[in-house]
């Protein structure tokens, strides 16, 4: 379903208006900043705040308070290197 969901733009920000509710224009437009993953990393998910803030999402934006709460330790203990 991932595979499915990530081939395009346009459905995965059909997705994020079916998981999110959000209308399907602010969906897309968070689809076309985004990439579906296993994982987020910090950089990511700061760049959604500051997108879910610029379209009225959050009402302000978090995205520089992030890194304290992502605590890497256990991704960097599998990650091979």
């Amino acid at each position: 379903m991932q595979n499915d969901i990530s081939a395009s733009k346009e459905a995965l920000g059909n997705a994020i208006a079916a998981w999110t509710g959000l209308p399907p224009q602010v969906a897309k437009a968070v689809a076309d900043d985004m990439t579906l993953e296993q994982s987020l990393t910090v950089d990511q998910v700061q760049r959604q705040a500051r997108e879910f803030h610029r379209l009225g999402v959050l009402t302000r934006d978090v995205s520089a308070e992030l890194p304290q709460f992502f605590d890497l330790s256990i991704y960097q203990s599998v990650v091979r290197r």
